[in-house]
Parts: structure tokens; sequence; C-alpha cells
């Protein structure tokens, strides 16, 4: 027996199932939206205490190389800020300092136009007509000083949580009569997203990376036929700031076997302070793009 539905029932059975498909819907987005809301809470929470000893590394760090061989490479995007942010470090060794170092790194890169942010100092100079960052100096490290104790969730064994990172940035920028804006670099599925990240670089905004057990990559040695990197290995969560991206396609022949997205970075570690983080091996637990106007 065969059953035709009329007109009016058709458009009843499509409208429930409309229906019942914007329900699923709505249901998928809050579960998203709640898995997404306690990831971070949790991040929230987070301490990132790299620690920076004497001999210019972390502590529990070890060093490794890897070879990527091919018949052909192709760089498909290389971009950075027109001036590399500053390269320091922190050079008093205070403990698990890495969330004030990092907050030193932003204040001294837009001193350059927001010349209160350090009184009575200039941040570079210039070299066969180039503008360069100068070297950490006393006024950086006083700056990186301050930040500590306003940043630090315990000035005895330091570490920053992202919201004491920015509370602790956010008032020193304030008492110098300035304010600072974040934007999130990452979707609302918690994804990083170089569209994001491209846009704050092209802006002139420098990027706050909050990262679990830090890696990163301290050279890449190319040759005709194969790239070398050099690891290094922290193991420590770890705050640093991200200043340009390079995206590089491996192949052999015809066959696209590899791609590679490299975050250029400066890591805050005297001995390894300009590198790369490899997006698709890098926790990020949060990235802001950082602007103080």
């Amino acid at each position: 027996m065969k059953i035709i539905m009329g007109g009016k029932d058709m458009n009843k059975t499509i409208k429930r199932n409309l229906a019942l498909v914007l329900v699923l819907a709505l249901m998928l987005i809050t579960a998203i939206f709640c898995i997404s809301g306690q990831a971070s809470a949790f991040e929230q929470q987070k301490v990132y205490n790299a620690t920076t000893y004497e001999n210019g590394v972390m502590p529990a760090s070890s060093s490794s190389a890897e070879t990527i061989s091919y018949t052909s490479k192709q760089v498909t995007e290389d971009y950075e800020l027109p001036m590399k942010v500053p390269m320091y470090y922190d050079k008093d060794l205070l403990p698990n300092s890495c969330g004030a170092t990092a907050g030193s790194i932003l204040v001294s890169y837009y001193d350059r136009t927001k010349t209160n942010l350090i009184p009575n100092y200039e941040p570079t100079f210039y070299s066969n007509g180039v503008e360069k960052f100068k070297p950490p100096l006393s006024q950086n490290q006083a700056v990186l000083n301050t930040l500590y104790n306003l940043m630090t969730i315990d000035s005895a064994t330091g570490g920053v949580t992202v919201n004491s990172f920015k509370s602790g940035l956010n008032s020193y920028v304030s008492s110098k009569g300035y304010g600072v804006t974040y934007s999130n670099i990452k979707t609302i599925f918690n994804v990083f997203s170089t569209s994001y990240f491209e846009n704050a670089i092209s802006n002139g905004k420098p990027v706050a990376l909050f990262i679990s057990n830090f890696s990163m990559i301290t050279a890449i040695y190319d040759s005709s036929s194969s790239t070398q990197l050099v690891w290094f290995h922290g193991n420590s969560n770890h705050v640093v700031i991200a200043y340009g991206l390079k995206t590089v396609k491996y192949f052999n022949g015809s066959n696209n076997f590899r791609t590679d997205t490299y975050i250029k970075i400066c890591s805050g570690e005297s001995k390894i302070l300009d590198g790369y983080v490899l997006l698709s091996s890098t926790s990020i637990d949060q990235a802001h793009s950082v602007y103080i106007s």
C-alpha cells in the first residue's frame, strides 16, 4: 500500500525536521561554548613559570636536531613586524620571571612611540641608517622588576596566570598615562588563527603566547635538499612574544609531504632569544595581540 502525503502534511514534516535540525545545532553550539569556556577557565588559572638560570637556559632542558629531506621546498608566506620586538631577558635572574620578561619586551617595543612608558629613555638607536632596539639596559631591567611585582601570583616563587599577566601590565601602563587593548588570536573553537595573527602583525601589534611544555627551534639550516631544525626543549609553561610567521611547503617530486608554519618569537631566554615555535607541535593555550595607546 502506497501512502501519498498531501502538500500540507509534507510542509509540516519539513518544518518539524527543520526545527529538529535547529535544536540540534543550538545544542551543539552550546556544548562547544561550554567546553571552550571550561578550557578557558582552566587556562586562566594555569601558571606560567619558566625561569632562566645563570647559564642562560631553563632548568631541566634538552636539545635535539631534526632533518627534513626533500627535492624542493616553497616558502608560501613570510612576514614580521617592521621592527622586531626587543630581544630582552631577565638579567637579575628572578625566579620564574617569564611573564615579567614578556611584559618588559612589550613596554619597550611601544616606548618608541609612547615615550612616557619608560621616562627619560630612548629604546632604539641607528646603525648604518637602520633603526634597532638597544640591548637590555638598566632601564629595561627596572621595568621588568616592576612588572614582576605587579604580575606574579607569588613574589617569592614567581609565575603568572594569563589574568595576572594582563592585570600587571595594565597597572604599569595606566600608571604612565596609557591603556592596553588585548585581542584574542584564537577562534571560538580554541584554534590558533593564522589570519587573526597576520592581521595583528600587519597592524604593528606583537602577540603574547602562553605555551604549555615549551619547546622552540633555535636555528634553521637550509641546503639544496634538506633543512635541519635545531630544537630546544624547555619542558616548562612559558610566555613568549611573537612578531612574525613563516610557512614552508616541502616536496618530494610533486608530493607535498609536509607543511610547517613557524611562528617567530623572542623567547626571553638569554642564550636562545630569537627563534621559532612550530605551530603544529606547540600547545598554545592562549594568544593575545597587545596594543598600547
